[in-house]
């Protein structure tokens, strides 16, 4: 037969037993550990995006002013 010896341990079965809500807290933590990765990966991809876009308008305006100086090579 089991005694409890205090809030955590079992005399006899050798293991810890841990309340759910600890559990809960632990599923929690990982959870918000990956949504924030996630959407870390998420807004560097929007980011690199962004910053191709305005590079192409950017050497579009070079070549428009190139072919109105008239330096198209």
């Amino acid at each position: 037969m089991y005694t409890v010896v205090d809030n955590l341990t079992v005399e006899g079965a050798g293991i810890m037993t841990i309340p759910f809500w600890i559990y809960s807290i632990i599923l929690g933590i990982a959870f918000s550990a990956v949504m924030a990765v996630k959407t870390g990966k998420e807004e560097r991809q929007i980011e690199l995006e962004l910053i191709e876009k305005e590079g192409e308008i950017y050497m579009k305006r070079l070549e428009l002013e190139r072919e109105k100086r008239g330096l198209t090579g």
